[in-house]
């Protein structure tokens, strides 16, 4: 699957519990605007994870960077930033960082007569070695090592992280769980629309990925498209 580069921005956790306060009724300003915060982060949480097995989102791409220092060639697979273990087989790319803008892809491989060189360099290759990071040459002043990943793990913990899908699913989501908490009426009219628009958003999934039908030595290639009845139909080009 392809991801559109045109998707919009999702919203964050404060913006969407800021809403959230707003639709339910709560007090906008003062000391008490906050009091049922704990249980509202809850409810955009357990959200956030429905949306996602609803969706099918296989993974998250992530990125972090990694502080190396002269003279160490071994690191570990750790995304200090926000203390995850990182699984090597999750590895898409990893970059020596060299200032601001400079950003330079590492080749996966490390011969037994590099490892025999003593120079050290900025470096251009990598291993996976004992369960680390080996980089070649040894690096001979700081750099940073930006690792790209796919993760199954997302972080919406704090005010200011991105929600991790469709966050108009996950607000409506919320806000049906928090009405019919606080036995609001609206619960199922919100519900509804949650599911609507959950059946709109696997459509748009599903809608336009490519799939290819392996015929002999020959490939056709077939996209899919929805109909107005809610049916998907093949098409050959």
């Amino acid at each position: 699957m392809v991801t559109n580069p045109l998707q919009r921005r999702q919203k964050t956790m404060g913006a969407l519990l800021s809403e959230l306060r707003s639709r339910l009724g709560f007090i906008a300003q003062g000391s008490s605007s906050q009091a049922n915060d704990p249980i509202l982060i809850s409810f955009l949480q357990e959200a956030a994870d429905i949306v996602v097995a609803d969706l099918g989102i296989p993974f998250f791409k992530r990125i972090t960077t990694i502080k190396i220092v002269k003279g160490s060639k071994f690191y570990d697979w750790h995304d200090d930033e926000n203390d995850e273990d990182i699984n090597p087989q999750d590895v898409t790319g990893l970059y020596i960082a060299d200032g601001v803008d400079q950003r330079y892809r590492l080749i996966e491989g490390i011969s037994e007569w590099m490892r025999a060189e003593i120079d050290q360099n900025m470096p251009t290759h990598f291993d996976r070695t004992n369960g680390q990071i080996e980089l070649y040459p040894i690096p001979e002043r700081d750099y940073g090592l930006v690792i790209e990943w796919n993760s199954t793990h997302f972080k919406f913990t704090e005010k200011d992280d991105r929600c991790p899908a469709n966050s108009r699913l996950v607000f409506l989501r919320a806000l049906a769980t928090a009405q019919a908490h606080y036995r609001m009426p609206e619960a199922q009219q919100t519900a509804a629309a949650y599911n609507e628009l959950l059946s709109y958003e696997r459509g748009n999934n599903v809608t336009f990925k490519q799939y290819s039908l392996s015929e002999g030595k020959g490939e056709k290639s077939y996209f899919v498209t929805m109909g107005a009845d809610g049916k998907f139909s093949a098409h050959r080009y």
